[in-house]
């Protein structure tokens, strides 16, 4: 997650185009979206049926994780959208 951070902090400083900057901010929201799913379903995986108890928060951040995946922009959109952009 830092590495993502920093990539997109660096890029947008660099480029300080807007347009670079929308697409930077879709780039960056598709991997963090990404890694906190994965990072989820491992921790959920490893807890076993324990994770989805009233009592823990894994759960409920999994599925909130999931849905999370029905407005991020997806990985065709994204290149679609890279591709189209003039080189800077």
């Amino acid at each position: 997650m830092d590495l993502a951070f920093e990539g997109v902090v660096r890029a947008t400083e660099t480029s300080g185009s807007a347009d670079r900057f929308e697409q930077l901010t879709k780039v960056a929201k598709l991997a963090t979206s990404e890694i906190a799913e994965s990072a989820l379903q491992h921790v959920c995986r490893a807890l076993g049926g324990s994770a989805y108890s009233r009592y823990s928060p894994f759960g409920w951040w999994h599925a909130d994780v999931r849905a999370m995946g029905l407005i991020r922009p997806t990985v065709a959109t994204l290149i679609d959208d890279l591709s189209d952009m003039p080189a800077s």
